[in-house]
């Protein structure tokens, strides 16, 4: 009987290796009290550590360049931003001179709270930043900590690499001919480790209880990096079906890369658009490469991450512009920023709340900071003047939000307009269907909004009361759910009936086992991560409206998530090769699992 061990799936694709259990020394930073005279030399010795740090890692910024190109540079190029950030340099040397403690104390204290800020973060893409902050931290602690420069041992032969975590420099550095795989305890999907392991195509599964601790250097290993799955010590029988399944995938990833330039239309003449989820200028190189029409969703809290203060209008309209450029002739549409509350505070000044997720965040930091949100509004519209783009608003609980957003866009045109600025004076304006109100209102909500945009990430939350951060309660949340199917549903009824288009740009866009059924209700646009486009696109050429639909009206019949889970995998099966259907979504936990955190599924 073979141990499986459920994670998350971080980068698709299978493998069967010996295991190499990743081990690196600590980092012991002692206080040390300076006397005067002593800090001029102390702050040098500091400088000359953030040099070096910096030389590192524009060195590995070009020895990565030639396997992940842009994508690749683009990650150290977010450690080159905290190696410059005013927060990290200005606020160590200020401690130095103030409290005349070592520069290895004061920075690891302040680089460690920003650490622990981000990693406390609900949303999954800010707190997998914390581990670039964790990065830095190291590297610049080498410097500064006698015996601090920590050196991974180099792989001998190919191995399934173990670790608890492994940032974006211990990737880089090992040598992807000797990984068979990444398998992690903390990370997810987001993770830049994750990234580049999709960037290399190796597979890779995150989120994997204490697996540290199960597995042992020398002991085999099973990983399936398309279902988030581990086999511990797999016998013949599996060793061979894993095998098989790694051909299988091959083959299909071969096939996958062909439909790139091809439309995603079913067999009987049914197109919708796939789209991509993007964060930077950096991420375009991805969505060229898997044939992303357009921009579902630019994410714009990300020019939040490195700053203290607003980046000003310039500075985001440059960004802005970049993408909108990179992506024409097709569409972009930015999303105001979604900030506050569980996500980053706004400012030094930004309130610790007792319960983020139902505080201060998204259009209600927007509406309530008139300047920010006026500055961000002018520079989306500047952008609209190089190609097509669209506007989201983040978080509507109902049309006065939506009007007064409405209001204060109109003010920025207004503003442009009397400055003889060029945008796109006929912007669309889209709102997040994020909220159980605004799904209830989806009728009178569409009358006003050019189109709406399901993030299922929230939905799902706040309709089945989850938090998928609580490894406790992390088993209900499940996408397919009948009651968010039949709030999707019904969302989309409400659009079409007033001649609008719905998209998704929630984690649930990238499941298979949704995708029919999405098709089938009428879903027009699917913006996801752009390396699950593929996948997504096969299946939607493999189908006909026909099938889908009756997928669809079979799933909303039914009242459990098993029930919806048996329907989507029999109409799903065969759309991607041979890969078995089940492979693609993990048996839902029970709250026994879940309770004990241990994950694990006893296959016969």
């Amino acid at each position: 009987m073979d141990r499986m061990i459920s994670g998350i799936p971080a980068s698709p694709g299978f493998a069967v290796g010996e295991v190499h259990l990743l081990e690196r020394g600590s980092l012991t930073v002692e206080e040390r009290a300076l006397d005067p005279d002593e800090v001029p030399a102390e702050i040098d010795r500091f400088e000359l550590a953030l040099g070096l740090a910096r030389s590192e890692v524009k060195a590995l910024q070009k020895r990565i360049a030639q396997t992940m190109g842009e994508e690749g540079v683009g990650i150290f190029g977010v450690h080159l931003m905290i190696l410059q950030d005013p927060m990290v340099v200005e606020e160590t040397i200020k401690g130095v001179r103030e409290t005349l403690t070592n520069s290895a104390t004061v920075f690891n204290g302040i680089i460690t709270r920003m650490r622990d800020g981000l990693s406390n973060a609900a949303d999954e893409y800010l707190a997998q930043r914390a581990i670039d902050i964790e990065d830095v931290r190291r590297r610049v602690l080498g410097h500064l900590v006698p015996g601090g420069r920590l050196f991974l041992k180099q792989l001998q032969r190919p191995v399934v690499v173990i670790a608890r975590e492994l940032t974006p420099s211990e990737t880089a550095h090992l040598d992807p001919e000797k990984v068979l795989a990444f398998v992690t305890e903390a990370g997810g999907r987001t993770s830049h480790a994750a990234i580049m392991a999709r960037s290399l195509g190796v597979p890779a599964v995150a989120g994997v209880s204490r697996i540290t601790e199960r597995a042992r250097t020398g002991s085999l290993m099973a990983v399936d990096g398309t279902s988030g799955q581990v086999a511990l010590n797999p016998d013949e029988r599996t060793i061979k079906f894993f095998e098989s399944q790694k051909a299988v995938f091959a083959e299909l990833e071969r096939e996958l890369l062909k439909l790139k330039n091809l439309p995603a239309v079913t067999l009987d003449g049914r197109e919708v658009e796939l789209s991509a989820n993007v964060e930077t200028p950096m991420d375009m190189e991805s969505v060229i490469r898997y044939g992303a029409r357009g921009i579902g969703l630019l994410r714009t809290e990300y020019l939040y991450l490195d700053h203290e203060e607003l980046p000003c209008e310039d500075e985001q309209y440059a960004d802005y512009r970049d993408i909108v450029e990179k992506a024409s002739p097709d569409s972009v549409i930015i999303r105001t920023f979604d900030l506050g509350g569980d996500k980053i505070g706004v400012g030094p000044e930004s309130p610790l709340e007792g319960n983020p997720f139902l505080g201060w965040r998204a259009i209600r930091v927007s509406l309530s900071e008139t300047d920010l949100f006026h500055t961000q509004l002018r520079a989306i519209l500047r952008s609209s003047a190089h190609g097509s783009v669209k506007l989201l608003f983040p978080m509507i609980s109902g049309l006065e939000e939506l009007r007064q957003s409405k209001e204060a866009l109109e003010r920025a045109c207004e503003s442009l307009r009397e400055e003889g600025i060029a945008f796109d004076e006929d912007i669309p304006v889209g709102i997040m269907m994020e909220l159980p109100s605004a799904c209830a209102m989806a009728d009178s909500l569409a009358l006003e909004a050019d189109f709406l945009s399901l993030g299922t990430n929230d939905l799902i939350q706040y309709s089945l009361a989850v938090d998928r951060g609580n490894p406790r309660v992390a088993y209900l949340y499940q996408e397919l759910h009948p009651a968010i199917l039949r709030q999707i549903k019904a969302v989309i009824d409400a659009a079409h009936q007033h001649g609008r288009w719905v998209g998704m740009c929630g984690e649930m866009a990238a499941n298979p086992l949704a995708t029919m059924i999405l098709v089938g209700m009428g879903l027009d646009e699917f913006s996801m991560n752009p390396d699950s486009l593929p996948e997504i696109k096969k299946i939607i050429r493999s189908c006909t409206h026909a099938e889908a639909k009756a997928c669809a009206d079979e799933a909303l019949q039914e009242t459990t998530i098993e029930g919806v889970t048996r329907v989507a995998r029999r109409y799903t099966k065969g759309k991607l090769g041979d890969l078995i259907t089940e492979m693609l979504e993990p048996v839902p936990a029970s709250s026994a699992d879940a309770s004990d955190g241990n994950g694990e599924i006893e296959n016969a």
